[in-house]
């Protein structure tokens, strides 16, 4: 026969094993009946911050918490009714021990919530309903030794209610706790009814109190203090036995036994070892006695198990115990009140963890009922396999709980790239920031509205693209002001922008993180030239040249935003907001959307209904391949009204994964069109608002997911929604990033294009760009290309007769016919950007579609320098890159510089088309020499009808 565990052993002298831990697999499956058998475990405790860490860790309560949270339960309930039911069931599993040591043995422990601490008569209320709630004998209900739970134990008792009184930690308060004890049994022996059936044990704390002790004692730094150091925990744990037993051996007690009162056993609670300096049972081998209980930790108890000395000793050395605890009065550490310390201290840690509790189930049930209102779905066609795979290492991963921690190891294991990421983070926050400025953001656009009718932003990139999404999709709202998004530098964009606005009612944002971008800047020179400086404001970040600038020249205002945010990220911060109240959206919406999804996508909720980090790893496994194998090409279907939402998506995903030669390509902007017409490569996100039902838009998404690709869609309940889906999109890229090895937030190829622009312009004469030749001039179009590139091009045209070798369309037919499988087309258009360009864009990508069956995307230049040049620079070498450039007015001087527009707008285009180039990259240019872009457009077109028929 074996040899009994120590655990079981302790049952010899009298004492009681408790495990204090409760989980629902580790009663439901037998490991607690086994236990009992095997550890000699008695009885079982649990509080908060155990119960949080099972419902948060594991999948044990998912079903039930599912059912209760599509029932609409609060957190509080659902937190009750798991609770509950898992306090039945333990109690359950240790009822025979129970009857058959007649009630001396075999009891689970429920919390009242660590929120009524301080409050007597609801502790009572809230004691009876557990004690009805759970109905079960052998149940102990948990009340605090506070000033006001100590009434609460007496009347508790005297109604029947068998108490688990924690958070003893002075033995004058377990003296209180005691006569709480006696008086309700003797108000109820008065009435003439029952006690045997009342049970009760005193948690008396232990390590806590050395925690504490020693800290102050180390303080001291003499002999005498250090010669203390880890006893005095121990040391009055034993006074307190001498107090039971005082208790016990008194005519007042011996008279309630008499009547049928069971002893209240002191029962020794946090045991668990906290310096590792200590033996890891020292806490259990020193206070092993008669009528005691001590609740062990998991490890505690394994580790006992291991190399625990089983003997009587909480009787031992009580002598030594009480010179040490005079020892420490005479030097000046007053026991008693560190105890109350110890017990403020306690009701604070178990009101946290309830608060945790509380929000883990809280975020788990919001996100499931968050799932079905968005009516998510995925049909992951052929790649399932490898979906479910990186949700599988998502989750094992932990990736959505590392994400909310900011390690930094998510995205590299190179500390330059991890001191990046650690000062990228703050976007994870910003909306509950942007709440405390939210009455400032208000206020300062009501009186903007009351002096301006205008607001021109004067931005790039990340600082403007979250305010043209806004002023797109929500449109001047009654009482805002008409807002116009500058991102472009041609001279007749920069003159529109004012178009029709009354200058001196007119407003300029000057919008840039790092106060340096060249855009905003010559933007600002123009202007200011011609309003005054307190029509102007900036939204950069702390100490940049553009705060000191708005300082010097005296801004109507200038709004710091967080400095460790990023230009993408910052769509919740000042950059967004700022323009979202000029507009007169409603900012606290935005913000409770934001804040809305920061809970469904909390570190608690699993990737299965955590939609960001679902999203995020959907998106990275299934690119992670890498052309031409991988769906990495995320093409975006939205509804109408969010269209414009497609353009900052595309930013976000293509500056954090487009590099080291891994990446995702974002696809807005192409029609939708018959699965036939689409490569392997593609994986479909569909966005719609609620309200814009289409049955073909929903018939061609299915028709889709039918013919096996990926689909991947969700609707939202209002406009209001996207300050949530800037989040949630935020989260997701930063995970795709993860899973793919990438880090999502340098740019390491972005500032080739901007150098590359700065070396020409340092080259102009007299403010004019040096003359080039192209490689071929007809019919009013010139085209550039790369030596070698277009002699591919003229060969690849003449096949179809010395005309086409001459021919614009043909080259770019030729061009556009290099494309294989898991390549890419890129519209670049150096135009004057308009709606109506902007529809023509779309179509032509319909139109390279059809034809080539590769993916096209479309974009106005220089904003796609800022918003997926690193894409193309930085990520797989799959690009084929069509500039489509005009002159875009006449010029317009830049105070201050020895150019102007025109030759900056010139510029770009050309340094973007050599550093593409410079990269091994099939890039080609088409010029319109009179300035039509029709004419660009319509050789895109004619280059499609020459490759062949759509099918």
């Amino acid at each position: 026969m074996a040899t009994p565990k120590a655990a079981a052993r302790l049952n010899e002298l009298g004492q009681s094993a408790w495990l204090d831990l409760i989980g629902r697999k580790l009663v439901r499956e037998g490991g607690l009946k086994r236990m009992i058998h095997e550890d000699g475990i008695r009885g079982v405790t649990a509080n908060p911050a155990i119960f949080e860490k099972a419902i948060a860790e594991s999948d044990e309560y998912d079903e039930q918490l599912a059912a209760l949270a599509v029932e609409d339960k609060s957190p509080l309930e659902i937190y009750e009714r798991m609770a509950m039911n898992d306090v039945q069931n333990a109690c359950d599993v240790l009822r025979p021990l129970f009857d058959a040591t007649e009630g001396a043995d075999g009891f689970c422990s429920l919390e009242v919530s660590p929120l009524l601490a301080y409050e007597t008569d609801t502790t009572v209320v809230e004691a009876q309903r557990f004690w009805k709630g759970v109905d079960r004998p052998n149940l102990l209900v948990k009340i605090p030794a506070t000033v006001e739970g100590i009434p609460a134990i007496r009347q508790a008792t005297a109604l029947g209610i068998s108490v688990n009184i924690t958070l003893i930690f002075s033995v004058k308060v377990y003296e209180q706790v005691i006569e709480a004890y006696l008086s309700g049994l003797e108000e109820r022996h008065a009435k003439g009814e029952p006690l045997a059936q009342i049970h009760s044990v005193a948690s008396f704390f232990v390590s806590r109190v050395d925690s504490l002790i020693d800290k102050k004692l180390e303080a001291l730094g003499t002999p005498d203090s250090k010669s203390l150091l880890g006893t005095i925990a121990v040391a009055n744990a034993k006074e307190a036995y001498q107090l039971y037993q005082k208790t016990i051996d008194s005519p007042r007690w011996k008279k309630l036994e008499e009547a049928g009162a069971t002893r209240q056993r002191p029962l020794w609670a946090s045991t668990g070892t906290k310096n590792k300096a200590y033996k890891d049972t020292l806490y259990v081998d020193e206070l092993i006695g008669k009528d005691t209980v001590n609740t062990l930790p998991l490890p505690t108890l394994q580790a006992f198990n291991d190399h625990g000395l089983v003997a009587d000793t909480v009787t031992l050395g009580v002598p030594e115990a009480r010179r040490q605890l005079k020892k420490l009065g005479e030097l000046g550490i007053d026991l008693e009140e560190a105890c109350r310390q110890l017990t403020k201290e306690g009701v604070v840690l178990f009101e946290k963890a309830f608060g945790q509790l509380l929000h883990v189930i809280d975020a788990r049930a919001s996100a499931i009922r968050h799932k079905r209102q968005v009516r998510w779905q995925e049909a992951l066609g052929r790649r399932e396999a490898e979906g479910e795979a990186a949700i599988a290492s998502a989750r094992e991963g932990k990736l959505g709980a590392r994400l909310w921690n900011r390690d930094v190891t998510l995205w590299s294991s190179e500390e330059k790239h991890q001191a990046v990421a650690k000062n990228r983070l703050g976007w994870l926050e910003v909306h509950r920031k942007m709440k405390e400025h939210l009455a400032e953001i208000t206020e300062f656009a009501k009186a903007a509205k009351e002096r301006f009718d205008h607001v021109v932003l004067c931005g790039m990139g990340g600082s403007s693209l979250c305010p043209d999404v806004l002023s797109r999709v929500f449109g001047k709202q009654p009482g805002g002001l008409d807002l116009r998004v500058l991102d472009s530098t041609a001279p007749d964009a920069v003159k529109n922008a004012i178009a029709g606005f009354a200058l001196e009612r007119t407003l300029f944002l000057i919008s840039s993180k790092s106060g340096t971008t060249t855009e905003p800047d010559s933007f600002y020179r123009h202007y200011r030239s011609l309003a005054k400086a307190d029509q102007f404001v900036a939204i950069t970040d702390p100490g940049s040249d553009l705060e000191k600038l708005a300082r010097s020249e005296g801004f109507l205002k200038s709004w710091p935003n967080p400095a460790d945010i990023g230009g993408r990220y910052s769509a919740l911060s000042f950059f967004g907001l700022v323009p979202a109240a000029l507009l007169g959206l409603d900012v606290a919406a935005l913000l409770e959307e934001a804040e809305h999804i920061a809970l469904v996508s909390d570190a608690a909720v699993p990737p299965r209904d955590n939609l960001a980090v679902r999203l995020g790893a959907l998106l990275g496994g299934l690119a992670r391949k890498g052309p031409p194998s991988a769906a990495n090409k995320l093409t975006l279907v939205l509804s109408p009204q969010l269209l414009p939402f497609g353009g900052w998506v595309e930013q976000l995903i293509a500056e954090s994964t487009g590099k080291i030669g891994k990446g995702i390509l974002p696809v807005d902007g192409e029609p939708l069109s018959k699965p036939s017409v689409y490569g392997d490569d593609r994986v479909f996100v569909s966005l719609s608002l609620q309200d814009e039902h289409d049955d073909r838009h929903d018939g061609a998404v299915d028709a889709l997911a039918k013919a096996g690709h990926p689909v991947i869609r969700w609707q939202l309940p209002s406009k209001n929604s996207l300050g949530g889906e800037f989040l949630r999109w935020e989260i997701a890229t930063a995970i795709a990033g993860a899973v793919m090895g990438l880090d999502a937030f340098d740019e390491p190829n972005v500032t080739e294009s901007k150098e590359k622009t700065k070396a020409l312009l340092g080259a102009a004469k007299g403010g004019t760009l040096p003359a080039e030749e192209p490689s071929l001039r007809a019919n009013g179009v010139a085209v550039f290309a790369s030596a070698a590139h277009a002699n591919i091009l003229s060969k690849a045209a003449g096949t179809l007769g010395p005309e086409a070798t001459r021919s614009p369309a043909h080259w770019l037919a030729a061009h556009l016919a290099l494309g294989e499988p898991g390549d890419y087309v890129a519209l670049l258009a150096y135009v004057v950007p308009d709606d109506g360009l902007h529809a023509e864009l779309r179509k032509l990508q319909g139109s390279v579609r059809d034809v080539t069956h590769l993916a096209t995307t479309s974009g106005f230049g220089p904003r796609f320098l800022h918003s997926t040049g690193q894409q193309h620079k930085g990520g797989p070498k799959n690009g084929i890159f069509v500039e489509l450039t005009v002159d875009g007015g006449a010029d317009i001087a830049i105070p201050g510089q020895p150019y102007g527009f025109a030759t900056l707008f010139a510029a770009q285009a050309r340094g973007d088309l050599e550093v593409l180039i410079d990269h091994g990259l099939r890039a080609l240019r088409l010029h319109s020499e009179d300035g039509d872009p029709g004419k660009l457009f319509e050789l895109v077109r004619e280059a499609a009808r020459l490759i062949g028929k759509p099918e």
